[in-house]
């Protein structure tokens, strides 16, 4: 199978997705917070937040993350919503072995249920940023791919 990998080619800029360009490898963040609206929409998020100036480039390095580079669209096993405790556990342990594995896989994933439940309530709050954001993300990401591949053709 591998010799088919050869027949691929080249990578080429239709390859590479916008949300490849993000705070790791540019200066993006720093691009979007120049733009007045997305600066006034950050500015807004930071004071409706906490009340006072806060790190808007923190906030938009949140957003774009939460929205942009993070996503993927693997599915999670759907989890049981029980109470989380080892008694419950143990309790459920005469149970069939097959019941017993779903509740330990459900408590096991407890921490995730959790961080996905924080994560619904942050992007609440970002979503206003970021979709004031989004677009200007979308135009230099789509620019700086683009000047990626010319200057990589001039070599």
């Amino acid at each position: 199978e591998l010799s088919c990998v050869a027949h691929v080619g080249a990578l080429r800029r239709s390859d590479v997705p916008l949300a490849a360009i993000d705070f790791h490898v540019s200066d993006i963040v720093e691009h979007l917070l120049e733009v007045p609206h997305v600066a006034a929409a950050a500015h807004s998020i930071c004071c409706a937040s906490w009340g006072i100036e806060g790190d808007a480039n923190a906030q938009m390095r949140n957003a774009m993350w939460l929205f942009r580079s993070s996503v993927n669209h693997r599915a999670w096993l759907p989890l049981q919503r029980t109470a989380w405790s080892d008694s419950n556990i143990a309790s459920k342990h005469d149970a069939t072995s097959n019941q017993v594995h779903i509740d330990l896989v459900a408590y096991e994933h407890q921490p995730l249920v959790v961080d996905l439940e924080q994560e619904a309530a942050q992007k609440d709050r970002l979503l206003p940023m970021w979709q004031a954001a989004e677009p200007v993300a979308n135009q230099f990401a789509a620019n700086l791919i683009v000047k990626r591949f010319q200057s990589n053709l001039k070599m």
